[in-house]
């Protein structure tokens, strides 16, 4: 066979591959460009929608969290957020709208498509009371004032003695105690053990006037002096201890643990 033929047919053989891939690589460069063209004009629908469409405007509001003190408080409320776009609203702006309320600790949003948004409320430990002449001031396990009442709602709130206002204003520290947390980690434990307490013998007073000689009242009748307030769910339990033991039958005295060792128990007529 001729030479030049032979040579000729490798290139053409040659040239057909590449030109294949030539071909392929540009109708691939052609779809990645349609799939990107098709991608942004569907990103620009959507977005038409979501912002301009009615169908994700808040409509209904519903309000969860547990023990709810102002529930139709806060109802009323946040009818106020009906008709914002449930993708664009923020906890911060619930926040805002719920600011005037003290008790209010922080909220967390959960959306229902398309306009069903959900509140749930975390409200601040109601723990404490100080009576201030005829007047009661709520205040919260972290030391601020929630209210001030005639009467007290419920029971189960720990007096507070020896706790002077400064300026008593709703949503507010009760008092300032700057950078000392003492007072502030001490109320917060107090509560927490509150709550735990499953024993018929509860918790219905404290004592700061001294936050180094702080007293715990149990059952109105027995003091509980614990110090500073360091190890206070040991010597809790050590002081529940005692009041549950039936031998003891401690009724009225007091249980002095402020101090390392064995307590020292007085019963008093």
């Amino acid at each position: 066979m001729d030479i030049n033929k032979i040579v000729r047919i490798g290139l053409e053989k040659r040239m057909g591959a590449n030109g294949n891939k030539y071909i392929k690589k540009a109708k691939r460069k052609r779809l990645i460009k349609k799939s990107i063209f098709i991608i942004i004009l569907l990103s620009i629908a959507g977005g038409l929608i979501v912002t301009k469409s009615n169908l994700f405007l808040i409509k209904n509001v519903k309000v969860s969290g547990e023990n709810l003190v102002t529930k139709d408080l806060i109802d009323e409320k946040l009818q106020s957020i009906k008709g914002e776009n449930i993708f664009f609203i923020k906890s911060s702006e619930v926040e805002k709208v719920l600011k005037s309320d003290p008790y209010i600790n922080g909220v967390t949003l959960k959306r229902h498509f398309p306009s069903t948004l959900e509140v749930d409320i975390k409200e601040k430990n109601i723990g404490y009371y100080v009576k201030y002449g005829d007047e009661y001031d709520v205040i919260s396990s972290d030391l601020v004032l929630l209210e001030k009442v005639n009467k007290l709602k419920g029971d189960g709130l720990i007096e507070i003695k020896g706790l002077k206002s400064e300026g008593r204003k709703i949503g507010e520290k009760y008092v300032d105690t700057k950078d000392d947390k003492r007072l502030e980690n001490f109320l917060e434990t107090l509560y927490e053990i509150k709550n735990s307490n499953t024993t018929k013998n509860k918790i219905t007073m404290v004592n700061v006037t001294n936050i180094n000689d702080i007293i715990v009242y149990f059952n109105n009748d027995v003091k509980v002096k614990v110090g500073n307030g360091n190890d206070l769910i040991k010597k809790i339990n050590t002081a529940l201890n005692i009041l549950e033991d039936k031998k003891l039958n401690l009724k009225k005295g007091y249980i002095d643990l402020s101090f390392e060792g064995t307590p020292v128990i007085k019963e008093e007529k």
